[in-house]
Order: C-alpha cells, then sequence, then structure tokens
C-alpha cells in the first residue's frame, strides 16, 4: 500500500440479522475494538511445578463514538438498542426515472405516504417518497433507484420507542485503498490492499447520548461473545496485500440466521 499504515478513513457497515447493512462511516470519529482476551492461569504443584490452566477466551467489545443526523434510518443509533420505525425492507424490481419499482410489496397495504423516505442501501443514497402511484411504484424526488437494489423505507417523522426487543447484529469494518468503496461488505480486487474486521451474532448494549462542548454526541456499546452455542467463530479478521493470484477480499454475503461471514 501507499503509506505506511492504515489512517484516517474507514468503512462502517452494521447490520441487523436478516436487515440490510447500513454504513455509518461518515457520522463516527472514533471505534474502538478490544478483543477478548484468550488468557491463562497458573496451578502449582507440590513439587514447585506450575500446570497451565486456560481461561475460556472472554467477550470482545466495540466501542464507537458518533454523532446522529437522525434518531434512526441509517444517521442515528437508538434504533439500534430498540426498535426501528421501517416500514419496507425490499428490492427493486424494475428500473423508471424519479420511481422506485417493487412489484413484490404493496405500498399501499404497508402503509407507505408521501413524504416517508427512501434509503437505497446498495449505494447508500437518500430520497423522499413525493407521491404513491400505484401499489407496486412510488415517485420520489431524486432518482437513487435501479433495478436489483435493496432499500429501505421509513416512516415521517422518524421515531424510535425504547422496547424489551433484543435484535443481533453485525459490524464490518473495511480500511481500504480501493478508490471510492462504497459498503464494508464489499469485494476487494487482488491488486489492492484491504484489512477488515468483523463481529457477528451480539448485541448493541448501550447507546448513550450527551450534549456536550455544543453538540450532540454518542457512545455506542456493542458487545460481542466470541463463539455461539454450536462453537462457531463470531469475530473475524481478514486481508489482502495486491498479491495478485487468490490474495483478494471477497464480498461478504448479508448477515442471516445462516450467514455470519460467508
Amino acid at each position: 500500500m501507499v503509506n505506511d499504515a492504515w489512517m484516517e478513513e474507514c468503512l462502517i457497515g452494521i447490520s441487523k440479522i436478516g436487515g440490510e447493512e447500513v454504513q455509518f462511516h461518515s457520522l463516527m470519529e472514533t471505534a474502538d475494538f478490544d478483543i477478548g482476551d484468550k488468557d491463562i492461569e497458573g496451578i502449582p504443584l507440590v513439587n514447585g511445578g506450575r500446570v497451565t490452566k486456560w481461561t475460556p477466551e472472554a467477550d470482545s467489545m466495540v466501542t464507537f463514538e458518533a454523532y446522529s443526523l437522525e434518531a434512526g434510518a441509517g444517521e442515528g443509533f437508538f434504533d439500534l438498542l430498540h426498535v426501528d420505525d421501517v416500514i419496507v425492507t425490499s428490492t427493486t424490481t424494475g428500473t423508471t426515472s424519479d420511481k422506485l419499482v417493487d412489484t413484490g410489496v404493496n405500498f399501499s397495504t404497508l402503509g407507505v405516504a408521501a413524504g416517508d423516505k427512501v434509503r437505497n442501501t446498495t449505494d447508500d443514497t437518500e430520497a423522499v417518497v413525493t407521491a404513491v402511484d400505484s401499489v407496486t411504484v412510488l415517485s420520489i424526488d431524486s432518482d437513487i433507484m435501479t433495478s436489483s437494489e435493496d432499500y429501505i423505507i421509513t416512516d415521517s417523522p422518524y421515531r424510535v420507542t425504547n422496547s424489551r426487543t433484543r435484535v443481533k447484529h453485525r459490524i464490518l469494518v473495511l480500511w481500504t485503498d480501493k478508490t471510492s468503496p462504497v459498503k464494508a461488505s464489499e469485494a476487494i480486487a487482488n491488486t489492492l490492499n484491504a484489512y477488515r474486521i468483523g463481529y457477528a451474532d451480539s448485541y448493541i448494549t448501550s447507546v448513550k447520548t450527551a450534549f456536550t462542548d455544543g453538540i450532540v454526541k454518542h457512545t455506542i456499546t456493542y458487545k460481542v461473545v466470541p463463539f455461539d452455542k454450536s462453537g462457531a467463530s463470531n469475530v473475524m479478521q481478514e486481508s489482502c496485500a495486491a498479491g495478485g493470484g487468490s490474495d483478494a477480499l471477497p464480498v461478504v454475503a448479508d448477515y442471516t440466521t445462516s450467514n455470519k461471514f460467508g
């Protein structure tokens, strides 16, 4: 890579299980990764020797310091801890200028209305619904949608209420010298450098909001158990160094009950 170390910028993608990866990198100030220790303990023997006792790998923790623009919907953080206000999560089936076309849903039944926000989670762009043309077509104020792109629609105004619900999340953090990367989960070619950290199957446990030095700031904590109940890993790191051949990062598939990092 051109520089001696990864510096200054990265992509941070957060996914609810079964949901789309939302990019938060533009709102983050710092990210600290406390990867769980694999400690040991010495057990003394009567002959003066020691037996090494393994301590199970400890939980990991990620802490973000960040600035919200809204309550949630990819521009805030309270919805990571509680129930969000997303009314549609789907994929477009057609392309029309300044429209969102999806024959797989019924926008009227779902309660979509003018003023609701559309976020294209494939390329991280936004628009506002200006009219419900039919049960499968919306007019939007910016031409952001083409066929086969993932999106969410949120109510306007956006509201998040606290709840007893706990939802698993996956976090991916990507550093790369790729020009204009879009998602932390995207593939990196064998001619480029990249370093990616991944955590899955664990929970946002804290979102603390403070008004300090004239600005609203949040401290978000994500706690990760090292393995799931079957013993499969929940923590991943990978890198490539422009070595050609197989020295590339694959795309990380959407986070589901059957896929963590595949």
